[in-house]
């Protein structure tokens, strides 16, 4: 436990979930676009698929569960 957190109950977890994604799911979607902008900046250079792949595992699975 961090501070004042504490462990959820599998009954509290559902809601949980729900509400970190709704508030932090437009975050990610923002900061992965200002990172394709940035990187993308001349408009010549299109993002590879194994950039956005990367991208997103960073922004949106857990540390540690990579999926491979």
């Amino acid at each position: 436990m961090r501070g004042s957190q504490r462990d959820l109950t599998s009954a509290e977890l559902p809601d949980a979930l729900a509400a970190a994604v709704a508030t932090r799911s437009p975050r990610r979607s923002e900061l992965a676009w200002d990172v394709i902008a940035e990187l993308t900046n001349d408009y010549a250079t299109a993002p590879t698929g194994d950039l956005l792949v990367a991208l997103n595992r960073l922004l949106y699975l857990p540390q540690g569960c990579e999926g491979d």
